[in-house]
């Protein structure tokens, strides 16, 4: 079996909206999709739910909550040229509006952004709850695209009124995965785990500058973040954005939390079959990085082959994923687990190790260990299919249910083990996990044992 350790995350849209096309795109690679709730109807997103379980129980259905994301409203598509000047509303009554109503945190001489900072406009004038811009190039404006407004703080909700809708949906559909985007604070997330509950999966979008001042702040309260450099890219410089990434995503590896890289992975497979060099770059530095997951959006969602484009993610990913370094500091201080999870590591490049199997309740033991990206497998045994569906996003991890019966050393576990993976008799591995411990999130086993 080939053990693929970078996740992939599939955008759901029309492009996918058939059982036939996701089981496919699961056999190229997809570890999990995702629901962009900014998009579509809840009749659709129900739609897509059911499509997906009768694919796979088990994979992961990640809800996007679009937050206090700006979006454009318009009747029709609108092209402009360089200098033209239009109006824009707060409401409805106006034909072109935004979304959410900021009216009275703008001034004029800001920039306002539309569709991830593709097309650039400067506010010339405020009145009657109307803004004037004028824009600095060529642009078409389509409904419902993305607004920025860098450098401002519009003082809004951290959920809208649909997303309050969305969690009440997702709730009654047994989803426990939520994306919360524009993440500003720790706050934020304490308040989103009150609405969706304890038994939920929360994932940080960082896509604004106070997301990037509070990303220490925000880790500590959430299972793994998302570097959107879409809006983030509208809210910082573009040139900033690698650097920014490895950054990011090196603080999320060394917590133990996922990381997940997006947007333009792979944009010209929006309406081309096959990716351009840059974007296969891209997406191999991504991995190089240290990212758990990469994401697609429209390339599946709406683009013209949503299995071609996991396909060439798939490619691009496998091609480096043995050339992962590891970037954790491997000074041992005083902490159990800690210590415990760096032996491990340290004995996978000692001994001649085919595998470590991680006893994990709660998915620690195999999060701290993935850490390092090993290049031996992380079979992560779990009792939990919330822990299950968490360990499919985590770099190098593959998760299997067992039933709590089974003690750690039990034959039958690694017979499991062995006959799910087809691993060969003399293989070794090593086990670790929580053993007899009444602390939680507490490794303190290392065990060396070969497949009999």
């Amino acid at each position: 079996m080939y053990f693929r350790s970078t996740k992939i995350i599939a955008t759901l849209g029309p492009a996918c909206s058939s059982k036939a096309i996701l089981k496919k795109m699961v056999e190229s690679g997809a570890s999990a999709f995702r629901i962009n709730t900014a998009h579509g109807s809840f009749a659709e997103y129900s739609a897509l739910v059911s499509t997906v379980r009768s694919v796979s129980k088990e994979i992961p259905i990640i809800v996007d909550l679009k937050g206090p994301q700006v979006r454009l409203k318009t009747k029709a598509t609108l092209k402009l040229n360089k200098g033209d000047e239009i109006s824009i509303g707060f409401s409805p009554k106006s034909d072109l509006y935004f979304s959410m109503d900021f009216y009275s945190r703008l001034n004029p001489g800001m920039r306002v952004l539309f569709e991830d900072g593709k097309y650039d406009s400067k506010i010339i004038e405020k009145n009657n709850n109307k803004i004037k811009v004028r824009f600095s190039a060529n642009a078409v404006l389509e409904n419902n695209k993305g607004v920025n407004i860098p450098g401002s703080d519009l003082k809004l909700p951290f959920l809208s009124q649909k997303d309050l809708q969305v969690i009440k949906w997702a709730k009654k559909k047994s989803l426990s995965f939520f994306a919360l985007s524009f993440a500003q604070n720790a706050e934020d997330l304490k308040k989103l785990r009150k609405k969706v509950g304890k038994n939920s999966i929360l994932i940080a979008k960082i896509e604004s500058k106070t997301g990037v001042k509070n990303f220490s702040e925000i880790l500590k309260e959430c299972e793994g973040v998302m570097i959107a450099r879409g809006d983030l890219g509208a809210e910082v410089s573009p040139e900033s954005i690698p650097l920014l990434q490895k950054v990011l995503v090196k603080e999320a590896v060394n917590s133990g939390k996922f990381s997940i890289v997006a947007t333009q992975m792979l944009e010209s497979m929006i309406k081309n079959r096959y990716p351009t060099r840059a974007e296969v770059s891209d997406i191999a530095n991504s991995v190089l990085d240290g990212a758990d997951c990469l994401m697609l959006s429209g390339e599946t969602s709406i683009g013209v082959d949503p299995v071609g484009a996991v396909h060439e993610m798939r490619s691009a990913c496998e091609a480096v994923e043995q050339e992962v370094p590891n970037l954790v500091q491997m000074d041992f201080q005083n902490h159990v687990s800690d210590s415990v999870t760096k032996s491990v590591y340290q004995l996978t490049n000692y001994l001649h190790v085919n595998a470590i199997v991680a006893y994990s309740r709660s998915g620690f033991t195999a999060q701290m260990i993935s850490r390092f990206r090993t290049k031996v497998p992380i079979i992560g045994l779990c009792w939990s299919t919330l822990t299950y569906k968490l360990l499919l996003l985590h770099f190098g991890v593959f998760p299997l249910l067992i039933s709590k019966t089974h003690g750690v050393s039990s034959k039958q576990s690694l017979n499991l083990v062995k006959k799910k993976f087809n691993f060969k008799k003399g293989d070794t591995v090593i086990i670790t996990g929580n053993i007899h411990s009444l602390q939680k999130q507490h490794s303190n086993l290392i065990e060396v044992q070969k497949f009999a």
